[in-house]
């Protein structure tokens, strides 16, 4: 609880670990206790509440424009003022605690996407999983299979079933894990100071976090997640010289999922280290049932049923092969929707395939693609 005096003096006076310091405003207070730099600015609210998260003990002595009574401000009141990336699980949730009832409560609430509606499916088990391990149990979701099987789109489908902002990160491009996760010294007018990285203020925010394609993320990087992920749920920043500004708490509210990529196909990956790979729940991703795929391809790109038809077998081919080991690789379903795409602006079916499908394989695999795709007209 914070306590704001009225009184005929102005001034605050600020309290931590049994230390008090008097400062002749807030702002001098936020500077004087590195809780903000010189060239900033904060309105009183958001000051206060920087304080508390800080472990501050606050006492505001301000002139009133009449005299009044000490009034007690409890820290609830003081509402923190929403920015972009923000998530309440609570709003969803409520105050249920019964798990079995709040299961059942959260499948009803959180719609699956459809076909008809979305133009994207989701197993109902693999929905559900998402719901009991993200909302219910809080744990950290792995997103495993082939590439383009609709792992990242499933993410961004979930985040927006719950109306939270998705934050994705591409792990492979955190090859600077300390500015990747942290931030880097900067200069300005001629004074250092530590500019935070997105990340480290997104996972203080809340919502949902996606770690996409974790296994192109570096060892440093991976090592520094572990206390992100497990109980824990902080980062403390080694690379920062004020000790106020250097531990970022995990909001309570934060959801994290990760794809991987998995298989000998996907070069650059590396097999995700097991200390990491225990702070997930697995959930599988696969391709989708035919008819499901060519429903999708009709809706996304108004191309007729017996080209979409044609698409999606051609498509069960290559990835037979590719499980056989003949090629290297199956074909996405983002691939299938962008030889839809060219079919709907006019173009022929076998230039379609040829500019989204065949184009994407290495030169000793494309004659034997063809001729598959031959068969079909």
């Amino acid at each position: 609880m914070k306590v704001i005096k009225n009184g005929k003096a102005r001034g605050i006076e600020i309290e931590k670990g049994g230390k008090k310091k008097t400062f002749p405003s807030i702002r001098q207070a936020l500077i004087g206790t590195k809780l903000m730099n010189e060239k900033s600015s904060m309105n009183k609210q958001e000051a206060l509440l920087r304080f508390k998260r800080n472990g501050y003990k606050v006492i505001l002595n301000e002139k009133p424009k009449k005299a009044v009574k000490s009034i007690e401000i409890k820290t609830t009141d003081l509402k923190k003022p929403k920015s972009k990336g923000e998530f309440s699980i609570n709003k969803l949730i409520g105050d249920e605690v019964n798990r079995k009832l709040l299961t059942d409560k959260l499948l009803k609430k959180v719609k699956t996407p459809t076909v008809a509606k979305d133009g994207f499916y989701v197993k109902k088990d693999t929905w559900k999983r998402l719901i009991i391990d993200l909302l219910v149990l809080r744990k950290n979701v792995l997103l495993t299979g082939a590439s383009g099987t609709g792992k990242t789109e499933l993410a961004q489908r979930f985040a927006k079933a719950i109306k939270s902002q998705i934050e994705v990160y591409d792990m492979s491009a955190f090859t600077d894990a300390t500015a990747g996760l942290f931030g880097s010294h900067r200069m300005r007018a001629g004074t250092s100071y530590f500019d935070k990285a997105h990340f480290y203020n997104t996972i203080q925010r809340g919502g949902v976090i996606l770690l996409d394609e974790i296994t192109r993320a570096t060892r440093e990087t991976g090592n520094h997640l572990f206390s992100v992920l497990d109980d824990r749920k902080v980062l403390t920043n080694p690379y920062s010289e004020s000790d106020v500004n250097n531990v970022a708490n995990v909001n309570h509210s934060c959801m994290i999922l990760a794809t991987a990529n998995e298989g000998y196909q996907y070069t650059g990956t590396k097999t995700l280290d097991e200390a990491l790979r225990q702070r997930f729940v697995k959930v599988h991703v696969d391709y989708l049932p035919s008819k499901i795929e060519a429903d999708i391809l009709i809706k996304r790109c108004g191309i007729s049923k017996e080209d979409a038809t044609k698409l999606v077998k051609i498509a069960d081919k290559i990835r037979t092969r590719c499980k056989n080991e003949s090629l290297n690789r199956a074909t996405s379903i983002r691939e299938l929707i962008d030889a839809g795409d060219y079919i709907s602006c006019g173009e022929t079916f076998l230039d379609a395939v040829e500019w989204s499908i065949v184009s994407g394989y290495q030169d000793d695999e494309q004659d034997e693609i063809r001729d598959l795709i031959k068969q079909f007209g």
